[in-house]
């Protein structure tokens, strides 16, 4: 994990399209257990063209950083390390997880009551 140092911190933020461009997926063996651990790279333009690609901090199973998946990256003029994306890239799908879930919560009332009254 990379510090921002105050210098770094003080320059602007800059948001530019991006792209995941690949997710690579390792697979672990100890002997005792298995156990399998991605990273997510995404590819972005600086605004002043210089391409660039990192790797994502946020786990890839997140809806935003699929692969092929178009992102908003912010980064920091000179410290591209430490880029972000945008957290409104995955507000749509928490709605909808939210919603389902609730759904589901609610049929599960629905069916316990029913099964009650026919008791």
């Amino acid at each position: 994990m990379t510090r921002l140092t105050r210098r770094s911190a003080a320059g602007p933020f800059y948001r530019v399209p991006g792209r995941v461009a690949a997710i690579l997926t390792s697979v672990h063996d100890d002997g005792e257990s298995v156990w399998t651990s991605r990273a997510a790279f995404v590819t972005f333009h600086t605004g002043e063209g210089t391409p660039a690609v990192g790797r994502l901090r946020a786990d890839p199973k997140d809806p935003n950083t699929k692969y092929g998946a178009d992102v908003t990256v912010h980064y920091r003029a000179g410290n591209l390390d430490a880029f972000t994306l945008d957290p409104a890239d995955g507000r749509g799908s928490g709605v909808r997880d939210i919603a389902f879930v609730a759904l589901c919560v609610l049929l599960g009332v629905a069916g316990a009551v029913a099964g009650a009254l026919l008791l």
